[in-house]
Parts: C-alpha cells; structure tokens; sequence
C-alpha cells in the first residue's frame, strides 16, 4: 500500500470518530431524563457541534489550512470573552484560573509559525470544554478530561490531514520525478546515438585522411625517386665536363647547372625525407657516436656558406661526448641549422656549441641574425614556414628543414627548441639524452 492511500485511510478514519462523536454526544442530550425537551443551547449539543465543526473543518482542510491563524486569533478572543462571562459569574476563583491554561497555550501556539496543528486542538477543545461546565464550576474536572481526550483525537486529526496532504504532495513529485527521470533517459540516449554516428563519421574521415595522406606520400617518395635520378646523372656529367677545357664563360654557365641541380637535389631529398617520416618509413641507424666528430663535420659542410655570409663561426665542444644517435641524420640535422643560421646572418656571429645539463646533451646554434617575431617562433617548425616571410624577402628555402629536423631528432629521443629576439638573432638547441 503506498503512503498516500494509507494516509488517506487514517483521515478516513479520524472523520468517522468524529462524526460517531457528534452523534453519540447530541443523542445523550436527547435520552437523558433530566432534559424533556429540546434545547439547542444544552452543553453537549454544543460539545457536539464542535465534534461537526472538526468533522467539517476536516473536509475543508486546504481551505482552512490558509485562514487557519486569522480564525483561531477570532476564536482566541471569544474564550477570552467567555472566561471574562463566566469570572464575572462564579467569581475569580482557583477554577477560573485553571481555566485559563487553554487560552495561553492557545496563544503561544499562535506565536509560533509551524504550531497550527496544536492551535487548532486547543482552541475546539477549550471551546468545548467551556461550553460543557458553563457557568458552574462543579463540572470543571469532567470538562479537564474532555479536554485531554479531545486533544488526542483532534490532534492526531489534524497531523492525519497534514500527512495526507504531504504524501500526495511528495507522490505526485515523484511522479513528476520519474516523468523528467524518463525524459531525461530519452535525451540522453538519443545524444548517445548521435554522439556514437559522430564518433563513426569522424573515424570514417580520419581513415580517409590516413589514406590520402598515405597516397600523397607513396606519390612524393615515387616522384622524388624518379626526379632524383636524372638529377644524379646531371650533376654527374657537369663534374666530367669541369675536367674538360672550357672557356671562363662554359665554366661560369657548368658552375650554374651544377648549383641549381644541387638545390634542387636538396629539395628532392627534403620531400623525401618528408613522405617517408609521414608514412613512418623514415629508418634510423642509431648507435653510440662521439659528438665532436659529427659537429666537425657539420662544420666542415656548411663553412663555405659561411664564408660567403662573412660570418664568424665559433665552436665549442667538450672532448669525449658521446651521444645515441643516428650520426647522418644527426650531421643533416646540424648542417640545416647551420645553415639556416649562415642564411640570416651577415657580417655577424655563429656559436655552434655543445654542453651537458644534468642528463641532457644539449648543441646549440646561436646567430646573431635578423631574428623572428614572437608569431614567427610559435610557426617555424610547422611545414613550408620560412624563417622570413617578408614581401622582400631575400633568402630562399621550402620550409621544410626545420620540420624535418625536429621529427628526426624526436625519433632519435631528443627535441629541438627555439628562441629568438627579432633584430637580435636566434637561438637553436638540440636536446638529446646523455649515454
């Protein structure tokens, strides 16, 4: 059984008492054989009509409930009066005084906000009791025993009510409750369902993209291939024509096609490089290698840029450092940024430089070129980002060095990082764990 319908059999039940009340009490008024004859006035048909006005009160409890304070401060003020009728009659004695307990509680019940109930039972109850011993004292204890059991009955009537009204109120919030509980499943799941086809449209996509990009470089390693090997061919025969006798002129022209066939080389094998770290192809022969040697080497490859730039190179590097390392890749990475460092600085300075931090080696390309902004920084490891991306820009390159470079040195362990003043120079440093 839920709350409410037992609820509501307690109220059933407290209107029955009630009304079984009214009737008893009204029928002895008629019976007893000192009253012949009807007199609407009698003590227990008064004590009865307070039994009906409960009974009815109870029927119209909501009612009721909302001027419950206003009625019971009138009702108040009517014991008042009568106890004032009735000292007037019978004189201020000990009786009248006990008489007057039911007008206090009346009263401090009405001081406190949440006491309507015990209100409400005091001010049915007091009445009745007056009303039965009227103006003779003699039956001032019978009407002290009306009093307490009135106040059980009428009491537990009235907190019934309240229960009832309390137990609807909280089925119908649950009813409401599982109403939004289940609205909200409903939503939930149909968000489910379109998060899952999200989750299967984007897996859809990136498997799209894999193979595209996957195609691109299986196209770019083909293409670099195919280009690379004429390329060879002609730098090849411009070194056996350099032997032969030409004029200064031929020789300045074969100087030209073999420079311009070693740029596009170099961009060839940039591509290259960069089909085969994105199809993750890139292969790496990494062993214990001693750093002075591949830095000396490095060195050795871009000195002639940096004799063009009329730069001073200054190289500092401890005797005996050894690194785990790919040591080609690793002589690519340093030639690119010594290069780049040779590019962007005229009539300056290059420290090419290696130290150890705790457990870190770390190689540092410092130039005192033109620099880069702060947006720049934040960009110049992406792909096809040039170092200097002015209208007038003087210094050539695909971009793709930097980018290279930094996969190669992750895939060896290490990382590459950057900062830089624009109009002041840059600083390039490679990190790679100490053996």
């Amino acid at each position: 059984m839920q709350r409410a319908d037992r609820a509501t059999r307690y109220v059933r039940w407290y209107r029955v008492l009630l009304a079984i009340v009214a009737m008893a009490v009204i029928g002895l008024g008629f019976v007893e054989p000192e009253v012949q004859r009807y007199n609407p006035f009698a003590p227990r048909i008064v004590l009865g009509g307070f039994a009906i006005v409960g009974l009815l009160g109870s029927l119209v409890w909501p009612w009721l409930r909302d001027h419950l304070r206003e009625w019971l401060t009138a009702n108040g003020y009517m014991l008042l009066a009568w106890f004032l009728y009735t000292s007037h009659v019978n004189g201020m004695g000990v009786d009248n005084v006990v008489s007057l307990v039911p007008i206090v509680v009346l009263v401090a019940a009405l001081a406190r906000t949440r006491a309507e109930v015990l209100a409400l039972s005091v001010s049915f109850l007091a009445g009745a009791a007056f009303a039965y011993a009227g103006p003779n004292p003699d039956t001032l204890p019978f009407s002290v025993l009306v009093v307490l059991l009135g106040a059980v009955v009428v009491g537990l009537g009235g907190m019934s009510l309240s229960r009832a009204e309390l137990e609807d109120a909280l089925d119908h919030a649950n009813a409401g409750l599982e109403q939004r509980v289940h609205q909200r499943t409903l939503a939930l799941a149909a968000a489910n369902d379109k998060l899952r086809a999200e989750i299967v449209e984007r897996e859809l996509a990136q498997a799209a993209a894999q193979q595209a990009s996957q195609a691109k470089s299986t196209f770019l390693a083909n293409m670099s291939h195919e280009l690379r090997t004429p390329l060879t061919a002609i730098l090849g025969y411009a070194e056996i024509l350099e032997e032969e006798d030409l004029s200064a002129q031929a020789r300045t022209d074969l100087g030209r096609v073999r420079s311009s066939a070693a740029h596009l080389l170099t961009i060839i094998q940039d591509v290259l490089d960069l089909a085969r770290i994105e199809s993750q192809q890139i292969e790496l022969a990494i062993r214990r290698v001693d750093l002075s040697g591949i830095m000396e080497a490095s060195v050795e490859l871009t000195s002639p840029m940096l004799e063009t730039s009329r730069d001073l190179l200054v190289v500092t590097v401890p005797p005996g450092l050894e690194v785990d390392a790919d040591p080609v890749r690793l002589r690519q990475v340093f030639v690119n940024l010594l290069s780049n460092a040779a590019k962007f600085t005229r009539d300056g300075e290059v420290r090419f430089e290696a130290s150890v931090h705790d457990d870190v080696v770390c190689v540092g390309v410092v130039d005192t070129g033109i620099g880069m902004s702060p947006e720049l920084v934040a960009r110049v490891f992406d792909r096809f980002s040039q170092g200097d991306e002015s209208p007038t820009r003087q210094h050539g390159g695909t971009g793709l060095g930097l980018a290279i470079s930094r996969e190669l040195v992750r895939a060896m362990g290490g990382d590459i990082t950057v900062s830089s003043i624009k109009g002041e120079g840059s600083t390039f440093t490679v990190s790679l764990p100490r053996v």
